[in-house]
């Protein structure tokens, strides 16, 4: 398991999120990466921290009693430590007791083949989250996307 120290994200950490989403082209695209920053400056979140080195992010919204994670990025370095699995229980927890009843997170359908997201949908699905609905789209990057949701 990870020693990363989880806290809550301060608008300091927007270039350090940044920069861990620009090296993961494989899930972010060029699009999304122009978003990230933006939507880090203003979502709720947390990041991981290793040696004081900013390692992990997760970007989140609530909105009628569920949560949406919108980005979850861990440095290609430190992946497969337990630190996207941190990050998500440490959502869970602090959402939990305060009312919101699901988290759901979107992502690449499973009918797309393309192998970092059949990794993504492995991930959350090992965390508890099970497909809720599926959403055809015009946009070449994500025919389709898969809804992933997980009751807290």
């Amino acid at each position: 398991m990870c020693g990363a120290i989880i806290r809550r994200k301060t608008a300091s950490d927007v270039d350090a999120i940044t920069a861990i989403a620009d090296l993961l082209p494989e899930w972010f695209t060029q699009s999304a990466r122009r978003e990230i920053p933006v939507d880090a400056s203003v979502q709720d979140g947390f990041v991981a921290v290793l040696e004081d080195r900013t390692v992990g992010f997760i970007l989140f919204l609530v909105w009628e009693a569920v949560a949406h994670i919108s980005w979850l990025g861990v440095h290609p370095e430190h992946q497969r430590r337990g630190i996207g699995k941190r990050l998500v229980e440490h959502v869970e927890g602090l959402l939990r007791p305060s009312g919101v009843e699901a988290l759901e997170v979107k992502t690449l359908s499973d009918t797309v083949e393309y192998e970092p997201y059949e990794r993504t949908r492995a991930f959350y699905q090992a965390a508890g989250f099970e497909p809720c609905k599926r959403v055809r789209h015009d946009n070449p990057e994500c025919p389709e996307s898969l809804h992933l949701r997980k009751d807290l």
